[in-house]
């Protein structure tokens, strides 16, 4: 039995027509991206305290020039944790103006309740072991009143216990008009 290989544009335009049938039109339209920045290396966390994840390789915050309009937050990263049990998880949340009137919690509903990544409780007598995943959320969010809005992302490990820990690297965040 034959197999046909598509030229890579006709794959492509395939592609593109089974986005708009599922999704309409619009699904194709590029969306401008205010702001992105990444950060590949590895922050380790070994407290169940909450603090600011660097950003932009040096960072805590970043500032992205939005305003005015409702935009998508997406943010990536890859994670573990390393827990003698299964309910130990590293929570983040997204933060828009932090300390300003017009706060916003945005991803997904706050600090030590979306787990970005979880533990798994290692077989009888083995060691725990970190358990490495990719993961990422987007959020809408509504800002006004400000040329520049700063962006925080919090981290916390929840149900923590001494001799745990979390990694995240590959971060990655993007502001996108919508």
């Amino acid at each position: 039995m034959g197999h046909t290989i598509l030229p890579s544009r006709m794959l492509s335009r395939a592609v593109a027509f089974f986005i708009v049938l599922l999704f309409g039109q619009h699904a194709l339209a590029a969306e401008p991206v205010m702001f992105s920045t990444t950060r590949t290396s590895t922050t380790i966390i070994n407290n169940g305290a909450s603090a600011a994840l660097p950003l932009n390789n040096a960072d805590s915050t970043v500032l992205s020039p939005f305003g005015g309009s409702k935009y998508l937050i997406q943010f990536h990263a890859e994670c573990s944790v390393k827990a003698n049990d299964d309910n130990t998880a590293l929570t983040i949340a997204i933060v828009v103006d932090q300390g300003e009137p017009d706060q916003q919690i945005v991803a997904p509903t706050g600090l030590g309740t979306f787990e970005l990544c979880t533990s798994v409780k290692p077989a009888s007598g083995a060691t725990a072991a970190h358990h490495r995943q990719s993961v990422g959320t987007s959020v809408l969010v509504n800002v006004a009143g400000h040329e520049f809005h700063e962006i925080r992302v919090l981290r916390q490990i929840t149900g923590f216990n001494a001799g745990e820990e979390a990694l995240i690297d590959e971060v990655s965040l993007a502001v996108i008009a919508q």
